[in-house]
C-alpha cells in the first residue's frame, strides 16, 4: 500500500518507478477500488500513472477503468489504456481498438493496430487495412501490417 501511495508523487520519475515496481509485484484485485477512486481526482500525469501500472495487471474490474481513460487528453494515457485493454484480452474491446486506430496520436493507434494483431480476427481486417493504406505514418502501416499478417491476412 505504501508503494501506491507514491502514484501521487510530484516527480515523473518516482512515478515511473512506481509502474515499473508494481508491474514486478502480486498486487490484490481489492487494490483496484483504491486505484479508480485515485483516478478520478488525480490530475492527469498521475491518471497516467495509474493506467501504466494497471496495464501490467489482468484485472477484469479494470476495464471500465480504461475505457474511462480513454477520453484522456492526454495521448500517453490513452496508449496506456488500449495496452490494458489488450492484456486483458476482452473481446469486448476489440470495436474499441479499431475505433482508435484513428485516434489524433501516431502512439495510440500503433498501439491500437498491434493489439489487434494479438486479438483480433476477420472482422478487424478491413479497419486494419484502411489504416495501412491511409495512415500517413509508417510506424502505424508497419503494425496495420503485422497485425494483419498475424490475423492470417496477406497485406
Amino acid at each position: 500500500m505504501a508503494l501506491v501511495q507514491r502514484i501521487t508523487d510530484p516527480s515523473d520519475s518516482v512515478k515511473q518507478a512506481v509502474v515499473v515496481a508494481l508491474g514486478r509485484t502480486t498486487i490484490p484485485e481489492e487494490l483496484m477500488q483504491v486505484l479508480t477512486e485515485a483516478y478520478t481526482i488525480a490530475t492527469i500525469p498521475t491518471q497516467r500513472t495509474i493506467i501504466q501500472a494497471l496495464s501490467h495487471f489482468e484485472f477484469p474490474s479494470s476495464y471500465p477503468l480504461f475505457l474511462q481513460a480513454l477520453q484522456s487528453p492526454d495521448h500517453l494515457t490513452r496508449q496506456s489504456a488500449i495496452a490494458g485493454l489488450g492484456e486483458l484480452g476482452d473481446r469486448r474491446g476489440l470495436p474499441i481498438l479499431r475505433t482508435h486506430l484513428q485516434d489524433t496520436n501516431v502512439g495510440v493507434r500503433s498501439e491500437a493496430a498491434f493489439r489487434l494483431g494479438k486479438l483480433g480476427s476477420s472482422a478487424d481486417v478491413p479497419a486494419l487495412r484502411q489504416a495501412m493504406d491511409t495512415d500517413p505514418t509508417p510506424t502505424v502501416h508497419f503494425w496495420a501490417s503485422w497485425a494483419l499478417l498475424q490475423i492470417g491476412q496477406n497485406t
